[in-house]
């Protein structure tokens, strides 16, 4: 399942450089899982389309709703708006 929610980190010392980037910004997650362990155990976590290996908390996302596939992979596509080399 595919969402798309406002991201707004409660914390952003020690945020990966490009998820800085969008901050404020609307961005498409995966449905994820609870967390088990770590700083986010027993939270919501999901998978931001800007970069798999990278979690977000419900906690750290506003407006939750319902997205879709076609919309993830236009997210991902239009990355290279935001990676500066």
């Amino acid at each position: 399942m595919f969402y798309a929610a406002i991201y707004t980190p409660s914390k952003t010392k020690k945020i990966d450089p490009l998820a800085e980037k969008f901050i404020g910004n609307e961005i498409i997650i995966q449905s994820g899982w609870v967390a088990r362990k770590g700083r986010f155990k027993g939270q919501l976590c999901y998978v931001p389309g800007f970069n798999t290996t990278y979690i977000i908390p419900e906690s750290d996302l506003k407006g939750l709703k319902p997205s879709s596939l076609s919309r993830w992979n236009e997210f991902r596509n239009n990355l290279k708006y935001y990676v500066t080399v």
